[in-house]
């Protein structure tokens, strides 16, 4: 959550809206939870001028943290937003709400807000993630193993070895890492 629409140490933009609102978020992290065009010819911006403020925070809100709230008139295009970038567990949160909704016949109020959360926390070799945003962690595994949307290579000399990393992902796991790329030291 603390990455949330933060302009530390994101590598992409969506331009939200006729107004283009810029709103920051980290490549990485969209493409685990989904399916994102991020080698599009505007490099690193994804435009949405018909999407408003409110959904795609929802949205972002959901995959970084694993719950959102949102009112009810905006599920439908939450729903929407979520099926063209795959993010297949809120689609199916949005489908149940507005299922639940249609059954039980209560009245349709524009300002209820309804909780939409991730039912899945993934365990990665004993441990589980530090916060349940809904990562496939095939997808993030496949992003470490290629190297792709990297920002970082650490270098262990007593070994010869590199690795390439995500600056976001290591300060997921550990404060001085946070620390460290976030605070002006030189390896941010």
């Amino acid at each position: 959550g603390n990455f949330l629409e933060s302009w530390q140490l994101s590598d992409t933009v969506f331009l939200v809206g006729e107004e283009e609102m810029d709103v920051p978020a980290h490549k990485v992290i969209l493409q685990a939870s989904g399916n994102f065009p991020l080698r599009s010819s505007d490099g690193d911006v994804i435009q949405l001028r018909g999407v408003s403020y409110p959904i795609l925070h929802a949205l972002l809100q959901y995959i970084y943290t694993g719950r959102t709230q949102i009112l009810e008139s905006e599920l439908a295009p939450l729903r929407d937003l979520s099926s063209k970038f795959e993010v297949m567990s809120l689609v199916r949160q949005c489908e149940e709400s507005i299922d639940h909704f249609k059954l039980s016949k209560t009245a349709f109020d524009s300002c209820r807000k309804v909780k939409l959360l991730c039912p899945i926390s993934h365990p990665l070799s004993g441990f589980m993630f530090p916060s349940a945003f809904p990562v496939d962690v095939g997808k993030l595994v496949k992003l470490y193993s290629t190297g792709e949307y990297s920002d970082i290579k650490i270098y262990l000399s007593d070994h010869s070895l590199t690795f390439q990393s995500h600056k976001v992902i290591l300060s997921l796991w550990s404060v001085a890492f946070a620390k460290m790329f976030t605070n002006g030291m030189s390896e941010s």
